[in-house]
């Protein structure tokens, strides 16, 4: 069983367990984050198919250019030198930078663009809430994910960020 199955057999436990309506709500806001995490994986994986040799990104204002890449090993030139990786390990700013440029405009991708900077090693729920108010500006409902923001086990996962401290009135 994959890591997702697991997360939505957890949460389907969990909502089924709930009882009264705030708890199932905030269950059911967890899923909706679950759901766009794990989507954002399948595009992340078509974005990465989709890189070729020569592709030139911007990354946090330097380029990036790909030397080579397959569903293993990913090379890139920066700062004059080639670097190597495994393809799981690609650094974060360079997959962003891959992911942003797959993306078209629709207002959707934003909900899942927001998940990433929710769901990674070190969450940024600032730019999570950016993307997800941008989701909301382009008319897709994102309620339940903004409310998260607050959820305190959310806010366990930031680095600095007491949950307790956030939560305080």
């Amino acid at each position: 069983m994959c890591s997702s199955d697991l997360a939505d057999d957890i949460l389907a436990s969990a909502l089924a367990d709930a009882g009264p309506l705030p708890a199932k709500q905030r269950v059911s806001d967890w899923q909706a984050l679950a759901r766009c995490a794990r989507d954002f994986d399948g595009y992340r994986g078509q974005a990465l198919d989709g890189v070729r040799s020569g592709n030139e990104f911007d990354v946090n204002g330097k380029k990036v250019a790909v030397v080579e890449s397959d569903e293993k090993r990913f090379v890139y030139r920066f700062q004059g030198k080639n670097r190597a990786c495994e393809r799981a390990k690609i650094p974060a700013g360079i997959v962003l930078a891959i992911v942003e440029a797959w993306f078209d405009a629709r207002p959707a991708n934003h909900l899942y663009l927001g998940a990433w900077h929710a769901t990674k090693p070190e969450p940024d729920l600032g730019r999570a809430r950016e993307q997800w108010e941008a989701a909301e500006q382009g008319g897709i409902e994102a309620g339940p994910l903004l409310r998260l923001l607050d959820d305190p086990v959310l806010l366990a996962a930031v680095p600095g960020e007491d949950a307790d401290d956030a939560m305080a009135p």
